[in-house]
Order: structure tokens, then C-alpha cells, then sequence
């Protein structure tokens, strides 16, 4: 795939599209004058509705009202592709069948694709940290988090008494995570380390890459599970245990062996409408009662392509 496909076709992953201005010798009086005069708007939605749904920034500070605007300034606008009530009703559900552990310090859920993990710059209403903090009746602390079209299970502090331990235990790597992925590589090895350092990919602002010498330690074993096929594409089940959590690691740690994710529209993987990239079990020792904590996704939760994983 060329680069401009490439990128084009990350482009059109994104759920919103990036828009700046700055105002420097003069700006309108109120933000809604300068959304209205200089941003691009659908016609189905008004602009306060746009306000207070998130994704507008003043000076790098999220605005959700109607404010006065300072001169000079800078104004950032994360339009969403899809209408806001649109988003409203293809957010995936959380209830008490998303829980999977929970005592008085530690709830362990899963995850839906298609939902941001923490609030989004986009918007700041849908979220699995809205929903767990609304869940619990209080707030709560995420010190790991999913991609936004990875599924699977997440690790989450119910109180300020385990914030800290608990981040604690994912900056040790003492939480042992486990993911399922398909590639398209049939390997004949067993098993494979991959090492390498994460860095930024300048060719777009969302993609990393490996280096020899750039960028953060990163580390990735992977599992040969089984042989599989997806449409015509010869595919392998592979299990990946990341030492470290870089951003986008298994993702671009999955690119040295030779092939990328099913469904990854960054990586060039072959096209699907999902991501086969599933969190399928953690396991860590409590820091409270000292006991073990192991939790794997049950066979209900798993998508299809991963149903050969459970043997």
C-alpha cells in the first residue's frame, strides 16, 4: 500500500477531524462568533449542543460553555464524523454483565470495542471511565487503559487507598496482561520474543514504529496458538504477553513478525470491520489481601475469531 492510501485510509478510522485557528491581533467577542464564523459545522446540530458535548478547546483548556474569548488566542475544534446523536446511540452498553471481579478497592470490567477507555478529546460524555465511575457512584483511577477499537478486560482502583499501589503494580510489571490477536502469518515457530524500541512515526501523528536506537524499551512475547483462516487470508491465533505498555505496542510489535493485526487500519492489516486484538486475561497479586487476582474473559465474551484460543 502506497502512502497516500495509507494514510488515507488511517484518516478515515478517526472518529473526528482535527481543525485549528489562532487569533492573534483580534478575536470575536464569544466562542460560539468565532465557531460559527471560522469551523466547519453539520447543519443538523446546533453549535451549543457541540459545546457542551465535548472537543472544543480555548487555549488548550476544554470548553464547554459559551465563554468570552480572550485576545489573543487559540482556538481547537475536534469535529466528529458522526452526528452527536448518532454516537448516543451506537455507544456499546455497560451493566453489571461488563464486571468480571470487583471487591471494595479493585473493579475489573470489559471492555467494549468501539468505546474510549478514558475521556476522549472528542467528546467527554462516553466513556468506560463514565460508566464505571456512574457504576460505582464515585470516582475512580485507570492506570492502564485500551485502545479505542481493542477489547477486553481493564484493571480499575474504586478508591484513592489503592490509586497507588495499584499504579504501582503496572509501573513494576507486576501485572502479568495477556492478549489474543489474529495475523496474517502462519508461523512455524512456537514462540518469539520481539525487542525493540517505540517511537513516534512522523509520517502521522498516530502511528508508532520500532528503532534501534529511539524512542522507549518495549518488549513482547508471542505464542503461536493455532493455524486459522479469515475470508481467503491464511491466519494464525497468536497470544501476546507485553512486558512493557507502550503505546500501540502489540500493534506494531505484531508488524516484525512479518504481518499485521486482522482489522488494524494503522498497520495496513487486512480489512475488517473489527480489530482482532482482545485483553483475554490479567493476573497480578492483590496489594491488599495479598491474594492472587486471575481473571480470564469466559467464553461468552470472546468474538468469534478467538473461540479456538479456549482450548
Amino acid at each position: 500500500m502506497n502512502t497516500t492510501k495509507r494514510i488515507q485510509r488511517i484518516e478515515d478510522t478517526l472518529i473526528s477531524k482535527y481543525h485549528i485557528k489562532k487569533y492573534i491581533n483580534a478575536s470575536p467577542k464569544k466562542l460560539i462568533h468565532a465557531l460559527k464564523q471560522d469551523f466547519p459545522n453539520s447543519e443538523f446540530e446546533s453549535w451549543d449542543e457541540r459545546i457542551a458535548w465535548g472537543g472544543i478547546y480555548v487555549n488548550g483548556i476544554r470548553t464547554l460553555e459559551n465563554i468570552s474569548l480572550p485576545c489573543p488566542c487559540k482556538i481547537e475544534y475536534y469535529e466528529p464524523k458522526v452526528l452527536i446523536s448518532e454516537q448516543k446511540k451506537r455507544a456499546p452498553i455497560f451493566n453489571s454483565t461488563n464486571v468480571l471481579f470487583e471487591d471494595d478497592y479493585i473493579i475489573i470490567v470489559f471492555k467494549p470495542s468501539g468505546l474510549s477507555s478514558q475521556i476522549a478529546k472528542e467528546q467527554k460524555h462516553i466513556s468506560l471511565y463514565n460508566y464505571v465511575k456512574n457504576y460505582c457512584g464515585k470516582e475512580v483511577h485507570m492506570p492502564s487503559r485500551l485502545d479505542f477499537s481493542t477489547s477486553g478486560v481493564v484493571v480499575i482502583s474504586k478508591n484513592k487507598e489503592m490509586n497507588k499501589p495499584l499504579q504501582q503494580l503496572f509501573e513494576k510489571k507486576e501485572i502479568q496482561k495477556y492478549y489474543l490477536l489474529e495475523t496474517n502469518i502462519t508461523p512455524e515457530w512456537q514462540s518469539k520474543t520481539i525487542n525493540k524500541k517505540i517511537t513516534r512515526d512522523n509520517s502521522h501523528a498516530v502511528l508508532r514504529k520500532t528503532s534501534a536506537t529511539d524512542g522507549k524499551d518495549a518488549v513482547t512475547n508471542f505464542t503461536h496458538i493455532e493455524n486459522s483462516k479469515y475470508k481467503d487470508v491464511n491466519t494464525a491465533i497468536l497470544m501476546a504477553e507485553p512486558k512493557t505498555g507502550r503505546t500501540h505496542q502489540i500493534r506494531v510489535h505484531t508488524t516484525e513478525l512479518g504481518g499485521s493485526i486482522i482489522g488494524d487500519n494503522f498497520y495496513e492489516g487486512v480489512e475488517s470491520e473489527n480489530l482482532h486484538l482482545l485483553s483475554y486475561r490479567v493476573a497480578f497479586k492483590h496489594p491488599i489481601s495479598d491474594k492472587m487476582v486471575d481473571i480470564t474473559l469466559p467464553k461468552e465474551m470472546l468474538p468469534y475469531w478467538a473461540q479456538v484460543a479456549i482450548k
